[in-house]
């Protein structure tokens, strides 16, 4: 007997309950999303807040953002184009990325409009700005 995989889809980050067959090509929806808040320690829990209108409207609440927590992080390191990488946590929201699409699962690394990032984490958990609603948890 074949089982069948659930499809990943938008639809699937609608849902209330936690998904955890999802992988790390999920930053893919991200796509054109701007990290505004890096917070936490390394290693440790980094909370992130990315900003993503268009892909935030889609839910019946308000707000402009997603908040992404990532639990057990390892790794926080972005490249600037030219510049020596950085893992310090203020210096890389205060080049707010710009992500634009996974360049890498394993390592994760996700190539932004002005560099890359490169992450490494045990769980993610997406939520809403209030943060009474779970999207997901990776």
């Amino acid at each position: 007997m074949v089982s069948e995989q659930p499809k990943q889809n938008i639809e699937l980050s609608r849902s209330k309950t936690p998904t955890s067959y999802m992988t790390r090509d999920i930053w893919g929806v991200f796509h054109d999303g701007v990290l505004k808040l890096v917070d936490g320690t390394v290693p440790g829990t980094i909370r992130l807040e990315i900003e993503i209108a268009y892909l935030r409207n889609m839910f019946p609440e308000p707000g402009n953002s997603f908040f992404v927590t990532l639990l057990d992080c390892s790794k926080l390191v972005y490249a600037e184009y030219g510049k020596q990488s950085t893992e310090s946590l203020s210096h890389i929201q205060g080049r707010e990325p710009e992500v634009l699409y996974v360049k890498s699962e394993e390592p994760l690394v996700l190539n932004c409009a002005m560099g890359s990032l490169q992450l490494d984490y045990a769980e993610m958990i997406v939520t809403l700005e209030s943060g009474a609603r779970s999207v997901t948890s990776l």
